[in-house]
């Protein structure tokens, strides 16, 4: 992200933050008794457990805190519920790109098998309000067009990438503020005690 976007999207947060109710807000004493209890994950059960959109969202998470700027990061703890430092997310930014990538090629072999039906299942024309279109442009931008069945299928795929590209590219700071506040559940939980290990 640009400076000008991290900006942005702070104040989106801090805006979202000040203006929108907490659906759930758990106490901060509550938080490390429940991260206490969770049992901890190795990385084929995250796999196993987490899809990629959960996952890009986490990431989404992680890289909004490593941008943030001191002002920014009351906005974003508002936000989520929770405090993760600067230094935890820089470490989960290389772990959840690990398990993205991994989740992608099981994605991509998904939609080879049928890209249409792919298409509707993971909702390519309603992505935007949750910020997933360019994680599924991700999964299709290193697709083979040449390995997909039929001319009408390759044309389709080439569409399908070129307006997922084209509405993750038009995704405003206001609107990924959005999507960041919707990420609560990084704050407790299996996934979180994961990339917090050692």
């Amino acid at each position: 992200m640009r400076c000008f976007e991290v900006l942005s999207l702070l104040s989106a947060c801090l805006l979202i933050s000040c203006t929108t109710p907490k659906v759930v807000d758990p106490p901060p004493a509550s938080i490390p008794a429940a991260m206490a209890s969770v049992s901890a994950l190795d990385e084929k059960a995250v796999l196993e457990k987490y899809p990629l959109l959960q996952l890009d969202g986490a990431l989404l998470v992680a890289e909004a805190i490593v941008e943030a700027k001191e002002e920014g990061a009351g906005a974003i703890k508002e936000s989520l519920g929770c405090e993760v430092s600067k230094e935890a997310a820089q470490k989960w930014v290389p772990r959840i790109q690990k398990l993205i990538e991994a989740q992608v090629k099981r994605e991509r072999e998904r939609y080879m098998d049928d890209p249409i039906s792919y298409a509707r299942s993971q909702g390519f024309d309603a992505c935007a309000p949750s910020c997933f279109c360019g994680a599924l442009a991700g999964v299709l931008d290193g697709v083979d067009a040449k390995g997909l069945k039929g001319v009408k299928t390759r044309n389709l795929h080439a569409g399908l990438l070129k307006k997922l590209k084209v509405k993750d590219s038009r995704q405003t700071p206001e609107e990924r503020g959005f999507c960041l506040q919707s990420q609560t559940w990084v704050c407790t939980g299996e996934l979180r005690s994961f990339l917090d290990s050692p």
